[in-house]
């Protein structure tokens, strides 16, 4: 084989857009599309698409408040913190309790 100079041939045929993307709103649209099915979907002998729909509810609604609690936690890291009061302000505190 002799070797090519110049630029790459583009390809015959486009890319399939069939492949995988690792797109959240991808996952999301399946998850609702998912659910969707099971629930308006003809009735099945058992109910395995109903709370096979409900535990992926269940399952996204645990991943959402999960990211919010990550992303508080996150944003406490670089909240300003409080200095604690001096050692002056306790002891006139101190003072100001009576003692029984």
């Amino acid at each position: 084989m002799t070797k090519r100079n110049g630029p790459p041939r583009k390809p015959d045929r486009e890319p399939s857009t069939l492949t995988c993307s690792p797109n959240p709103q991808t996952a999301v649209q399946n998850v609702i599309v998912f659910v969707l099915s099971a629930f308006l979907g003809n009735e099945i002998l058992s109910k395995v698409p109903t709370w096979l729909g409900f535990f992926a509810l269940v399952v996204a609604m645990i991943n959402v408040v999960g990211g919010f609690l990550v992303t508080d936690r996150m944003l406490q890291m670089f909240a300003r913190r409080q200095k604690p009061p001096a050692a002056s302000e306790k002891s006139q505190e101190g003072a100001k309790t009576p003692v029984q």
